[in-house]
């Protein structure tokens, strides 16, 4: 004997597959949010530690300590980032900050110390210029990179923007999306360093340090001059 199925069963078990095959799809998942919580503990070993003691430290930890309170107020008022650039910018951050408070960084502590101080004023500075500005982008700078030699275009390199402290790693924080000449993508503004390569990050042929967004703007546009 054949049992029957009420609809309301039939309709929760649709809802059900449906809620499944949604969370398996790519680009389902939930953004990542910025650990602001990891922030503050990284900030509260900086303060505490040994290194921010030592003079002419003790200023400049001064100083980040005020600029990373108002870079998180800042971003708490913004919209959060298309593509989870403020979350991996926020643990960026976090990991430098402890790097110098756990004394990682060793005699170049003052150097990182004035690397972070930088780049947070630019982004502090840029966020609070564009207040009124509504939306995701609020906080982006539309970044253009074009790879010349002797003023003629380079095609088909790959380019990438590391955070200043990182330089040269091998994993960088952002990949443009196509290869040059030109390519852009929406970065936040900060110090870095960007570079080249000929495929993949351990190709590189050419880089330059840029602060993108120091003058406010919301779009910008640099070269990266290679070699024939």
């Amino acid at each position: 004997m054949m049992h029957s199925t009420t609809p309301s069963r039939v309709s929760g078990f649709l809802v059900l597959t449906l809620v499944l095959l949604l969370s398996r799809a790519p680009g389902a998942t939930a953004e990542e949010k910025p650990d602001f919580l990891e922030l503050q503990r990284s900030l509260a070993l900086l303060v505490a530690s040994p290194v921010a003691q030592q003079e002419p430290n003790r200023q400049a930890v001064t100083k980040i300590r005020d600029l990373v309170e108002d870079f998180q107020a800042l971003l708490e008022e913004s919209e959060p980032s298309p593509d989870g650039h403020t979350a991996e910018t926020v643990h960026y951050l976090s990991g430098l900050l402890g790097e110098v408070a756990s004394g990682e960084a060793g005699a170049q502590s003052g150097a990182v110390l004035d690397d972070i101080r930088r780049d947070l004023e630019l982004k502090v500075q840029y966020f609070r210029g564009r207040m009124g500005v509504a939306g995701a982008t609020r906080g982006l700078v539309l970044s253009t990179v074009r790879t010349l030699h002797q003023g003629k275009p380079v095609m088909g390199l790959a380019i990438y923007c590391n955070p200043y402290r990182w330089k040269d790693e091998a994993r960088p924080m952002r990949t443009f999306p196509e290869f040059s000449s030109p390519t852009t993508r929406l970065i936040m503004p900060g110090y870095y360093r960007c570079f080249a390569a000929a495929g993949a990050p351990a190709k590189r042929i050419a880089s330059r340090d840029v602060e993108i967004g120091l003058g406010g703007e919301d779009k910008v546009t640099f070269n990266i001059e290679v070699p024939r």
